[in-house]
């Protein structure tokens, strides 16, 4: 009797729920839709007691959307279901269920009569969910997750009349030469490098991205450009490099880190003819970023090669400015009263002291002073970072002198 009197309370909860939204029904039945992957009702998985409470929220949230997503697609809303999942991919993306799921509800979503139109709008859906989900892998450090999905992105068929789909062509090849080169796969990420900046002078070449975005995409690779000693140590790689840092600067008229980047592998080199003019390029046009080190470099490659003209004119540029009149590396080079062992205790600023030393080193050598100049340049090697220039040059000059 106690039960037959409890069903007018439930015939009224059933008849509200069905004058409510939409989306209460569509909660109602992701209760009851099982995982297409096997077919049995899942249990929400559980962290681990030692992992952070946002973790644990996150992945509670990301299985509560894909149910949502998979009811959504239930009830034929196929695009809501796809942003659903998109969103508990992004939530936890190691879990190979949701991997499963999405790929399911991805297969759902195409139309078997779909208009050529309908066709290109679901794929350029599908392109652009790939690079998103790669973006997402790569700012969480899951390198080869990011790889996979530029690899999607890559794949599929795309043509240069597509002005979006040709710009995603680009970033993908360039954000996975990053994961390349997180990784330490470093042929592989000159590779897409290489790639990449061929296809941004083409793009530049377009009408339809003619707004500066080959520029404004390109302009920070040369400073996460940072491959090791090792790989440019080999002669046929550093010809590469220096094709790749020449299409940059010609791509973004002198104006970003490129030359600066080719000046210091010229340097490495030996070669300071074409060091001083990439140096003076970048100081007189150039950013700040490496403006004093620019010109601290110049003056030592036209003083090592006794250009006393250029040196005369760059000597008066230091006088004219007040904010360089002062500094340690140009009262260095000027020998004025300021040893090599001064110019680098003057800072305790790791960087400073690297680039410090590296000069310290590369003046004594030029000098004659050899005993002295291996000393800077090999705490230079012990301190810097594999991939930085300053390694490199000093690494370089280092091998001439024992020879």
């Amino acid at each position: 009797m106690t039960n037959l009197k409890k069903l007018p309370a439930l015939s009224s909860l059933f008849a509200a729920s069905i004058k409510a939204p939409a989306i209460i029904f569509v909660l109602l039945v992701a209760l009851a839709v099982p995982s297409p992957v096997n077919g049995e009702p899942e249990t929400v998985p559980k962290t681990a007691p030692t992992e952070e409470k946002t973790k644990e929220v996150s992945v509670s949230r990301a299985y509560i959307l894909k149910k949502l997503a998979l009811a959504l697609l239930k009830c034929g809303r196929k695009s809501e279901a796809l942003e659903k999942i998109d969103l508990a991919f992004s939530l936890d993306p190691y879990n190979s269920d949701l991997r499963q799921t999405r790929a399911y509800i991805l297969k759902q979503c195409e139309k078997p009569n779909a208009t050529p139109k309908e066709t290109k709008r679901r794929e350029t859906e599908i392109d652009s969910n790939n690079y998103k989900l790669g973006k997402e892998f790569y700012d969480k450090n899951a390198y080869k997750q990011a790889i996979e999905y530029c690899n999607k992105e890559l794949e599929t068929p795309k043509t240069s009349k597509n002005p979006k789909t040709f710009r995603r062509t680009r970033v993908a090849l360039k954000l996975r030469g990053l994961c390349y080169l997180a990784i330490g796969e470093e042929e592989k990420a000159m590779t897409d490098f290489e790639h990449y900046v061929d296809l941004s002078a083409l793009s530049r070449s377009t009408e339809a991205t003619k707004a500066s975005s080959a520029k404004q995409l390109i302009d920070d690779l040369p400073l996460k450009l940072q491959l090791s000693y090792k790989f440019k140590s080999v002669l046929q790689n550093q010809l590469r490099l220096e094709k790749l840092y020449s299409k940059m600067i010609e791509l973004s008229n002198f104006h970003n880190e490129a030359s600066f980047e080719r000046a210091m592998l010229y340097l490495g080199k030996g070669d300071l003819n074409s060091a001083a003019c990439d140096f003076e390029s970048y100081f007189t046009y150039g950013d700040c970023y490496h403006r004093l080190d620019a010109l601290s470099w110049s003056i030592f490659c036209n003083k090592a090669l006794k250009r006393e003209a250029k040196l005369k004119e760059l000597l008066a540029h230091v006088d004219r400015q007040r904010d360089f009149a002062t500094k340690p590396e140009l009262l260095f080079l000027q020998d004025k009263n300021f040893t090599a062992e001064e110019l680098v205790a003057v800072s305790t600023d790791k960087k400073d002291q690297i680039a410090r030393g590296t000069i310290a080193g590369m003046v004594l050598a030029q000098k004659g002073n050899l005993e002295e100049a291996a000393k800077y340049l090999q705490k230079v090697i012990e301190t810097a970072p594999d991939t930085s220039a300053e390694y490199f040059v000093a690494k370089k000059e280092l091998e001439r002198i024992k020879k």
